[in-house]
């Protein structure tokens, strides 16, 4: 009788051992998954910063992504083509002169009707780039639809 008891409380801390390790299992999960909720929120709001920047920026030079390129993002950008800049961004998320190859975040500024003499439409948008095994992945994370009107210059 005395080895049934043993026995039996054996199997009593081995059921509670179990059931302490699957909730730590659960709790580990827990601040993982929180962890990457909080750098998704992170970049979602740095993404936010940049394009609003990126807009003012539209908006001021009345969508000329030129002037944009030359007074506001010298070394941080490069125009493509005649109706895309792109701006470059660090870990920091701050502006950066890296190769595009180096550079985990950009922006780009996208005209929709370049040659229209009355207004600019366009899209800015924000990026995340991440390299894995040889893989490139763009991401988008934030987007914003910017008209400017172009003033009647005489």
């Amino acid at each position: 009788m005395k080895h049934s008891k043993s026995g039996l409380f054996l199997m009593e801390m081995i059921v509670c051992l179990l059931f302490f390790a699957l909730s730590a299992a659960v709790c580990a999960q827990m601040f993982a998954k929180s962890h990457s909720i909080s750098n998704t929120a992170i970049n979602e709001n740095h993404a936010v910063i940049a394009v609003s920047n990126l807009a003012e920026c539209y908006y001021t030079e009345f969508g000329d992504l030129d002037s944009i390129s030359g007074k506001y993002f010298k070394n941080n950008s490069s125009v493509i083509g005649t109706d895309t800049l792109r701006v470059y961004y660090d870990e920091a998320f701050e502006p950066s002169d890296k190769a595009e190859q180096d550079c985990p975040y950009y922006s780009e500024i996208h005209l929709l009707d370049p040659d229209n003499a009355t207004f600019r439409e366009g899209v800015i948008s924000f990026f995340s780039r991440e390299e894995k095994s040889g893989t490139v992945t763009t991401t988008p994370v934030y987007s914003l639809d910017v008209t400017v009107n172009i003033p009647n210059r005489k």
